[in-house]
């Protein structure tokens, strides 16, 4: 009777739905090396493969002192309805978004938002998240954030390049001028 009981348990343990399923907010691309007055197009990006999600999160932070926002770009996201409208803080250091994809989403980097960010100063630093959720499309707002992920980023000096020598002047060779002897021997032959 044991036996069935446990293997009764154990069956019926299979059948309950899992809700382990894991989804990660990171940047794109995840690191580089740009010359200051660079501008980087930093992907805000969702990676949900397990299950669709419907409503991501996040607060990011970035150093300002390396680097300014230009401006935040929503084209081309996976969300449609906006929680909290994208936006940031050069003083701050930081970018705070909340939507959602009313149809939801599943997949590897859907493009949650845009930040073009300017290369300020030399240095490196790190573009990370002080928070992130994303929640699954079930109803229920299931909370299936995994991981946060940001990247670090080092910022070198402007290449000056050498100046390129002046042009060469290329002359043609002149014209031959007539002298007057042979001008004087042509009309002595004719």
């Amino acid at each position: 009777m044991r036996r069935f009981l446990i293997l009764t348990l154990f069956l019926y343990g299979l059948s309950i739905p899992s809700t382990g399923f894991a989804a990660t907010l990171s940047v794109s691309p995840s690191g580089g090396v740009y010359s200051v007055g660079d501008r980087i197009s930093l992907k805000v990006v969702v990676s949900s493969n397990d299950a669709p999600m419907n409503a991501v999160s996040g607060v990011m932070l970035f150093p300002s002192a390396l680097f300014s926002i230009d401006s935040i770009s929503k084209g081309g996201s996976i969300l449609n309805f906006w929680v909290t409208e994208p936006f940031f803080s050069n003083s701050a250091g930081t970018v705070q978004f909340e939507g959602v994809s009313l149809s939801g989403f599943q997949g590897s980097a859907g493009t949650v938002i845009i930040v073009n960010l300017r290369a300020r100063k030399v240095g490196s630093g790190t573009v990370s998240f002080q928070s992130g959720q994303i929640l699954a499309n079930d109803g229920q707002g299931t909370d299936i954030t995994r991981d946060v992920i940001g990247g670090t980023f080092q910022i070198v000096a402007v290449k000056v390049q050498p100046a390129a020598p002046p042009p060469q002047e290329v002359s043609e060779p002149e014209p031959q001028a007539w002298k007057f002897r042979d001008i004087l021997l042509f009309r002595s032959v004719s």
